[in-house]
């Protein structure tokens, strides 16, 4: 550990989109019980290949209803102007490595936010994998929980694929008192098309 605790993790290279879709590995129509993509996501994040490293520090905390969770304190500059702690949010069968670039990108921005933080949703990478508690509300909840366990308010929520449907799980069980914003990453509010709604999910539904 150096630097308050902060220790140096490499990040690794992941799977394209596209490459994921040739290789059948379709996020919502998977086959894959729960359990083996639960296996997967910590397979795949137990091989990190070097490519540029990253000062985080590693923690966790228990759920209301007791599942141990995962997660990652990237050390950001408490003194900038920008006030908002973001918390990024993965997607289904990944882990917080997914955002390995993001967080080396948010650290080496000039205006950098104050704290990063990812962490495992529930069944993912080194979190728990219990066999209850796999649902958007659920997840949403363990969101809530994590804001609390921190003490984060003003919070800037970032969520990817199944971590967009959690942010607006999340809204309509909590609201957004404790949020400042939201950016949504490859997911759309209604997935398929209709005559007055052209963008929805291109992927999986084609």
């Amino acid at each position: 550990p150096t630097n308050g605790g902060f220790r140096e993790t490499a990040s690794r290279k992941r799977t394209t989109k596209s490459e994921a879709r040739n290789n059948g590995d379709c996020e919502f129509q998977s086959l894959l019980p729960l359990a083996l993509r639960a296996a997967r996501a910590r397979l795949l994040g137990s091989f990190p290949l070097p490519h540029h490293t990253m000062a985080t520090k590693r923690g966790e905390f228990t759920t209301n209803d007791g599942v141990k969770l995962v997660y990652e304190l990237g050390k950001g500059n408490r003194t900038s102007h920008n006030d908002s702690p973001v918390v990024l949010v993965h997607g289904w069968s990944g882990s917080r490595r997914y955002y390995d670039d993001a967080v080396c990108a948010l650290q080496s921005a000039v205006n950098h936010p104050p704290l990063i933080v990812r962490y495992d949703l529930r069944g993912h990478g080194e979190s728990d994998q219990p066999a209850w508690g796999h649902h958007v509300s659920r997840f949403a909840a363990d969101v809530r929980d994590l804001l609390g366990h921190l003490g984060l308010d003003n919070v800037t929520l970032v969520g990817a694929s199944l971590g967009c449907a959690i942010i607006w799980s999340y809204f309509e069980l909590f609201g957004t008192r404790k949020v400042k914003c939201a950016v949504f990453v490859d997911q759309a509010p209604l997935q398929n098309l209709a005559e007055d709604w052209r963008l929805g999910s291109k992927g999986c539904y084609d």
